[in-house]
């Protein structure tokens, strides 16, 4: 269903007609005496599992008319990169607890921070963004910890087979000699507040995301989790500080990303409509990864299907697959290794997709 998604239609000559809406149960969004003209329809369906969806040139007769659109599942729920915040301002539909302005969590430009201790110890920190000109920053947080950053809400499904993964690079800048760690978690759940992450069920919660060492600040690091949902509903990733450090730190996040593989529509009581209408590479989830990835595809009639992995160089590192299969979907997962069961190194890897029907190769990549 694509019941929550948001409708929005503006008349590309005069904004002033703008029409906004949420889907229903019957997957409809109805708006009343617009104007006829060209409008720009602009459908936000992301936290819903489907990609979102923008054409610039409808046209709208005046009279009653319906619009089709179909979307296409993405399997990603939640993509935030803070590029279109401005200022300290948070991400759309983002909350914090806890400290407030410069010391709070926030989203920043580049920075540089240069600061000299009482006790003669210097602060050399730059953050700069893992891609793009924003990111997210927490502030020194003195003696205060427990200050807590909110995303907006995504849809996940309580499926077994459909497991979540959520994924973000971070980065602690500067340099701190007084033996005090960097450190954070991430948490899920379905209340976009401390009280609620703490006292309802979380789904999932890492502790320990920290830097150990001098050696690695001002690099950015990649983390990536898989959890299983509880219960089919709507859920919030969380980021926490938990350390009381006298002199303060920085931590820097971006890219962050919560994924869950499509699921296929499925009606039970007629199961040859479940079967796929074509052959199809449906992708790997989630990419990049660490260390293992799922690869999705539809067959839509009995056959062989064979799929292998090449490196950048074009040598085979493993076949996942190679058999016979009844018409279906299915998920195999690839879990980093080679036919030795070596475990193969960071970069950039193709998997190729064989069928009696067609070829077709991907690239994904390995974050470690």
């Amino acid at each position: 269903t694509t019941a929550g998604v948001i409708v929005g239609l503006t008349n590309n000559t005069n904004p002033s007609f703008s029409y906004r809406g949420t889907a229903d149960g019957t997957n409809m969004v109805s708006f009343s005496r617009v104007p006829g003209g060209t409008y720009t329809l602009a459908i936000t369906a992301r936290p819903l599992g489907f990609a979102n969806h923008l054409d610039e040139n409808v046209t709208i007769t005046g009279d009653s008319q319906i619009i089709f659109v179909e979307l296409v599942a993405s399997g990603v729920v939640l993509e935030e990169g803070f590029e279109n915040t401005t200022g300290y301002t948070l991400p759309l539909g983002w909350t914090k607890e806890g400290l407030l302005g410069a010391y709070g969590w926030r989203t920043i430009t580049p920075s540089h921070y240069d600061y000299t201790y009482p006790e003669g110890v210097e602060l050399n920190a730059i953050a700069t963004p893992h891609e793009g000109e924003r990111m997210g920053f927490r502030g020194w947080p003195y003696t205060t910890p427990a200050n807590w950053l909110f995303t907006s809400g995504f849809y996940l499904h309580a499926t077994p087979d459909y497991p979540a993964t959520v994924s973000f690079y971070y980065m602690a800048p500067g340099w701190i000699n007084y033996g005090e760690s960097d450190d954070f978690e991430v948490r899920i759940g379905q209340t976009a507040t401390s009280t609620g992450m703490a006292d309802a069920p979380v789904v999932f919660s890492q502790t320990g995301i920290m830097h150990p060492g001098p050696t690695t600040y001002n690099t950015w690091s990649y983390a990536e989790y898989a959890f299983q949902p509880l219960t089919t509903g709507t859920y919030y990733l969380a980021f926490h500080d938990m350390t009381i450090a006298d002199q303060g730190f920085f931590i820097v996040i971006d890219d962050v990303e919560v994924a869950q593989q499509p699921m296929p529509d499925v009606d039970e009581n007629n199961p040859e409509i479940n079967l796929p209408k074509a052959t199809a590479l449906k992708g790997n989830f989630p990419n990049p990864f660490n260390p293992t990835t799922s690869i999705v595809f539809d067959l839509a009639k009995d056959g062989n299907v064979k799929i292998e992995i090449f490196n950048l160089k074009g040598q085979k590192v493993t076949t996942i697959t190679d058999k016979n299969h009844k018409a279906g979907s299915y998920t195999v997962v690839w879990d980093g290794t080679d036919d030795y069961r070596s475990s193969v190194s960071s970069g950039v890897y193709f998997y190729r997709f064989t069928t009696d029907e067609m070829t077709v190769a991907r690239k994904m990549i390995l974050l470690k």
